[in-house]
């Protein structure tokens, strides 16, 4: 593994991507492209979900490995994701949704009275969705005459999976399993086998997650639960197999090829899951833009907060200017709020979980930096 990459740069491309395809149905401009393009197989969020997954299969098999502990390792998840994804729920409920009832109706009344009855209530919003497993997406009629009418973060879906993929991940390293090399290719494997039965006989894959969901992996009877698990186990098996792999122009190009070629002809959910991780690798091994890291992490800000801004927006009508003028705003303003997210949250959590680290095992921290000589903040 080369010291300079591109994986941060690759998580905002992404995390902007995400932003660009929602645009499309928060502000009732149609359909994805991508979506039209490859005759309903994918869209451009999707794909660039799947992406995310690959560079956290990728980074945290290696974050697992390098761990002197499953509770350090434990510790380092939870300080990347939990803070984030707290500070948002509670901003929505308690900071959003007041100011926007107070806008639409001039008082606190019709909000602060929903918070604790009705079926889509402040409060189960809450406590439903507080163990990343979101079950309910709207809270009372917040944005029910948007043009995607309901929900408040659909975005949030995806944490529910990698948290899923974080456990799996440390029971592996807890057992020892992880330091067998084979572990990741071969899950993916069986994995990939699944995904493609339960794709050819639907009821095959509600059987398998009924009985998952009693080891609490839930969704494995949607396609897109399932891609994002073997995105995550594609990461895993190319970490593990990293001395062997050779990041080639010419095989990028054949697998950008398999895909624009499946998009069109059919067969995506086939070669995608061979063709768009070694992609996003090669992208991040080599594209020289591994100085964006120096500027912060904004991904994750900007992932969790552009659904509610672009909600928000669509309320507003902003939408009426255009798409240009829509999108404009919400990249703008998730930008910012993403590096709010980083610098006032995400880095203030992370900086001291690397110091309880370092306090706990007595090292010290030029050590510590040479430990981590390879690789950006874990996604």
């Amino acid at each position: 593994m080369p010291r300079g990459n591109s994986f941060t740069f690759l998580r905002l491309a992404f995390a902007l991507a995400v932003l660009f395809s929602h645009s499309f149905g928060l502000g009732g401009f149609g359909v994805d492209p991508l979506l039209a393009f490859s005759h309903g197989q994918m869209q451009i969020g999707e794909l660039a979900v799947l992406g995310f997954f690959v560079i956290s299969g990728f980074l945290i098999t290696a974050s697992a490995l390098r761990q002197p502990s499953i509770r350090q390792f434990a510790l380092n998840r939870a300080a990347r994701i939990a803070p984030g994804f707290w500070a948002v729920q509670l901003l929505t409920v308690f900071v959003l949704a007041p100011a926007i009832t107070l806008a639409r109706y001039g008082h606190f009344l019709d909000y602060w009275g929903s918070i604790l009855v009705g079926p889509n209530s402040a409060w189960d919003y809450l406590w439903r969705n507080a163990a990343f497993r979101i079950v309910q997406y709207p809270i009372t009629n917040l944005f029910a005459h948007n043009p995607l009418a309901g929900a408040v973060n659909g975005s949030l879906w995806s944490l529910g999976p990698e948290v899923t993929c974080y456990v799996c991940l440390g029971l592996a390293t807890f057992f020892g399993t992880l330091r067998w090399k084979y572990t990741g290719p071969l899950c993916f494997l069986l994995f990939y086998g699944f995904h493609q039965l339960a794709l050819i006989r639907p009821e095959t894959g509600v059987a398998v997650a009924r009985v998952m969901e009693n080891g609490f992996i839930f969704g494995l009877h949607q396609p897109l639960y399932r891609s994002v698990f073997l995105a995550f186990l594609a990461g895993m098996a190319c970490y593990q197999f990293r001395e062997a792999l050779r990041w080639k122009g010419w095989l990028a190009a054949v697998a950008g090829a398999a895909l624009l070629i499946t998009c069109w002809v059919g067969g995506f959910d086939f070669a995608w899951p061979i063709a768009w991780p070694y992609l996003v690798l090669y992208l991040a091994h080599r594209l020289p833009f591994e100085r964006v890291e120096k500027w912060g992490d904004f991904s994750y800000g900007i992932y969790i907060y552009a659904f509610p801004i672009q909600q928000c927006l669509a309320l507003a009508k902003v939408q009426r200017l255009g798409f240009m003028a829509f999108l404009g705003a919400s990249a703008i303003l998730s930008i910012l709020a993403g590096a709010a997210s980083w610098f006032l949250l995400e880095r203030c959590v992370l900086r001291w979980a690397r110091t309880f680290s370092e306090r706990s095992r007595g090292t010290k921290p030029v050590e510590v930096a040479r430990q981590l000589k390879l690789l950006p903040e874990e996604s």
